[in-house]
């Protein structure tokens, strides 16, 4: 259920994104929000539902988006600040990612 829950809302999200761009003012000029390449995607999370793949590569690709939102699916107990923690735990510098298993429910 919580999968279901975090992958609407990254949907709605995405789906909404370019009304939401509409209103944001100049800092989002230009902004354009894809989705990272299923090769991308951790081992885990490949045979994972098509739309929990389709949010992890959002994820992925647009992770300052995402930390933008809160989460509200109690995971602040986990540490986690925002919605991009229940995908990404850490982007290291040399752009590697280790990934969170907590949006796979």
């Amino acid at each position: 259920m919580k999968i279901r829950s975090s992958a609407a809302v990254i949907l709605i999200l995405f789906l909404l994104s370019p009304l939401l761009g509409a209103c944001g003012g100049a800092g989002n000029a230009g902004r354009t929000l894809t989705l990272a390449p299923k090769s991308a995607l951790p081992d885990f999370v490949r045979d994972a539902p098509p739309n929990v793949q389709e949010a992890y590569r959002f994820a992925i690709a647009n992770p300052d988006v995402l930390r933008q939102y809160p989460c509200y699916c109690g995971c602040g107990n986990m540490g986690h600040k925002n919605n991009r923690d229940c995908y990404i735990r850490e982007a290291r510098p040399d752009g590697s990612i280790e990934f969170e298993t907590h949006a796979l429910g």
